[in-house]
């Protein structure tokens, strides 16, 4: 069964560049959501291709779409971040992943990390890193040539060795 479009999703059907970076938003807040959609906007190749605000939907999203890039926070509408980090080992290559939290409590931070979470940052004092942390992302993907007998990019290396 085909998963609904989210308005999000159909942004990369409207950039003419192809997406450099594919990112997943699971946050509950629709206020984040938006404040990190306008902080991505302007990086180049940069594409947000769906949204969530709940751990299964989140999950699914993550499933169908093998996202490079999920930014999660821990404390959904229903369920946890912690069950999309859990997910993503699932993938090849395993997204690269932005814990944003209200409670950049140090438990939480160790358990992301030890998780894989890639990346951990308190939302209301380093939401700007976000983007610092995608141009870094979008700027080793495009320094990096295709190559056909190679395999496909990876955004937690910046290579495209696996």
């Amino acid at each position: 069964m085909a998963l609904p479009r989210t308005r999000s999703e159909s942004i990369e059907d409207t950039k003419s560049e192809p997406p450099l970076l594919r990112v997943l938003l699971v946050d509950d807040a629709e206020v984040v959501r938006r404040h990190v959609r306008e902080a991505l906007a302007p990086i180049a190749g940069v594409h947000i291709i769906g949204e969530a605000e709940t751990a299964d939907r989140g999950i699914d999203l993550m499933a169908a779409h093998a996202p490079d890039v999920v930014i999660l926070d821990i404390r959904l509408l229903v369920g946890h971040g912690i069950d999309v980090l859990l997910a993503k080992e699932d993938l090849e290559p395993e997204p690269v992943v932005v814990v944003m939290t209200n409670y950049p409590l140090p438990p939480y931070r160790k358990i992301c990390l030890d998780l894989g979470a890639d990346h951990f940052l308190d939302k209301t004092k380093e939401f700007d890193r976000l983007g610092e942390i995608l141009r870094d992302l979008a700027a080793a993907r495009r320094l990096t040539p295709a190559r056909p007998n190679f395999a496909p990019f990876n955004p937690r290396t910046g290579t495209d060795h696996p």
